[in-house]
């Protein structure tokens, strides 16, 4: 179910279609991805393959695989744009219904308990008072990570003379005099995934592969994947550890260990049997007992006790980054059908962000291009070469042909760069300075690219490298962006900004803009938040950011 809801928020990401496919609902094997995969031309995304039907006119896709496919176009067909709901307990109970997920369950083993589960699960997503999906699967996903490791979030322990019972995670930074720590015999769990991947390796996988119906399946699997996991099984170990040296330390005065006599491979009472093995002066610490002592019953005389309290600041807040507020002031459309229906950039727009290196026309993508500017700016500034700045900005690319391309587009505008230090602005004090911060309620995320400070006082500089001949209407359409900034270091660093500047990177020391001050503007900031954090938190739809539109350009 949860692997629905998420193809149905972003349907278009590549990860999600392939979650859904591989689910029970569909059953796509390994090898049918990898048959897809060759089935896929270099420019056809694979949502665009399979809710166009290009793969119908593909012979090398079995009858099983087409069928699968077809069932997911229609799934596109019926279901997508997912639109805001009034009642999303009614909704999730016709998806469960309609999209044939009940009817599979029906079939498996257990199948009463599968669909109470999720029906379990519908109602408690119900209970989030949202139509938004985006802000449901948000929820879902705090709810897993309270559940999974609780012992990060933030409790007030009570005080008195009574026993806290808490993960070896929440203990953290706390100390009791006495801590008891049981099962330590039990082993780690295992790692049954079948897909592994490693840095130096990439991707390896493990699979059974039927060769005769009348035989069990053949297990196969890319040459390094048992070396991955080996390395896996090493890292849990050795990380199992250190949440053992964490745990035993946590007692001021005593601690108890319990245990059973047999012990698993690499569990806690492996461990301390082997410590105990190699350093005997550990037995003069610990005093063993076979049996359990015998007392007398204990009886409560004290104040009832009081549950830790969870703290749940901040919990739900709303946010935003930049990047969407910026799309939202611009246009609030395309804001609504970006960042509220989730639709890629590349079905918005006819023609991809892309530059020309030079008289070979050969093309790189701006975003792409941006983003190594922006790296190899942060290294030079931090007292790296010129050239082991850009080489080491490009070992993200790794087609030779292609680094050769971003390399040539990238060698004017590092060499511009150079002339800001003939400014004479400062010392840069942060290059890529990453922020969230609470303004009107809400947590605006974002990144300043450069901070410079001279004699007391703050430049905060952003690095541009569009290609245009206009530099002033460009910096009429970034200076919201920059007030933003302004707003979110002058909260974070309690310190005044002093000037506020663009760096068209293409024109050199002529690209160098400055922003004049207006106090209006920061209020028209708090403005936009408001009016999105208003749009989204009632749901609206497409109908009300066009009203919004047309009221912003009276």
């Amino acid at each position: 179910m949860l692997s629905l809801l998420q193809w149905l928020n972003r349907p278009w990401e590549p990860l999600y279609i392939l979650s859904l496919l591989r689910s029970p609902l569909f059953g796509v094997t390994v090898e049918g991805f990898l048959t897809i995969d060759q089935c896929l031309e270099e420019e056809i995304s694979l949502a665009s393959y399979i809710y166009e039907g290009l793969f119908l006119q593909d012979e090398s896709l079995d009858e099983p695989l087409k069928s699968a496919l077809t069932k997911l176009k229609e799934f596109y067909e019926s279901w997508v744009p997912y639109t805001p709901q009034k009642s999303m307990n009614a909704y999730l109970y016709d998806l469960f219904t309609a999209s044939g997920l009940k009817a599979m369950l029906l079939l498996q083993r257990n199948n009463i308990q599968l669909i109470k589960n999720v029906e379990k699960l519908i109602d408690v997503l119900a209970q989030f008072k949202t139509s938004s999906l985006d802000e449901l699967l948000k929820q879902i996903k705090q709810l897993a990570v309270l559940s999974d490791k609780e012992g990060e979030a933030e409790v007030e322990l009570a005080e008195g003379n009574m026993v806290h019972i808490m993960t070896v995670h929440a203990s953290k930074g706390l100390e009791f005099p006495i801590v008891f720590l049981p099962d330590l015999a039990k082993g780690p769990r295992g790692d049954t995934g079948s897909i592994r991947f490693d840095k130096d390796v990439r991707l390896a996988v493990q699979y059974k592969k039927e060769i005769d119906l009348l035989k069990k399946p053949v297990e196969k699997s890319s040459p390094a994947f048992n070396a991955i996991k080996a390395r896996s099984k090493d890292q849990a170990v050795e990380e199992a550890k250190r949440l053992f040296y964490v745990a035993v330390t946590r007692a001021k005065d005593y601690l108890v260990l319990s245990t059973v006599a047999k012990a698993a491979n690499d569990s806690w009472y492996d461990m301390l049997l082997n410590a105990m093995e190699d350093n005997g002066f550990l037995q003069t610490y610990i005093e063993e007992c076979l049996e359990v002592p015998e007392y007398e019953k204990w009886e409560d005389s004290g104040e009832e006790y009081q549950a830790p309290v969870l703290n749940e600041e901040n919990l739900n807040q709303m946010s935003f980054s930049v990047s969407e507020i910026m799309t939202f002031i611009n246009d609030p459309l395309k804001y609504f059908d970006k960042y509220i229906v989730k639709i890629e950039d590349h079905w918005l727009e006819e023609k991809t962000n892309q530059v020309q290196t030079g008289d070979n026309y050969d093309i790189v993508s701006g975003a792409t291009l941006g983003t190594i500017v922006h790296r190899a700016c942060e290294l030079f500034d931090h007292g790296y070469e010129l050239d082991e700045a850009k080489a080491e900005a490009l070992a993200i690319i790794d087609d030779e042909i292609e680094k050769s391309r971003f390399e040539q587009a990238m060698e004017g505008l590092m060499n511009n760069y150079r002339q800001l230090e003939e400014l004479n602005l400062g010392k840069a004090v942060e290059n890529e300075w990453p922020f969230t911060v609470e303004i009107e309620g809400v947590q605006i995320i974002g990144e300043i690219d450069k901070i410079v400070e001279k004699n007391g006082l703050f430049h905060l500089i952003d690095l541009k490298t569009n290609k245009s001949k206009d530099l002033d209407k460009l910096t009429d359409y970034y200076s919201p962006q920059l007030y933003l900034y302004k707003m979110a270091f002058e909260k974070e660093y309690q310190q005044k900004v002093d000037c506020l500047s663009l760096f068209f990177m293409r024109a050199g020391k002529a690209g160098f803009r400055s922003v004049a001050f207006h106090p209006d503007v920061e209020k028209e900031m708090s403005e936009v938040i408001k009016a999105m954090a208003n749009l989204k938190q009632n749901d609206a739809g497409k109908s009300e950011y066009i009203n919004y539109y047309k009221k912003s350009k009276k």
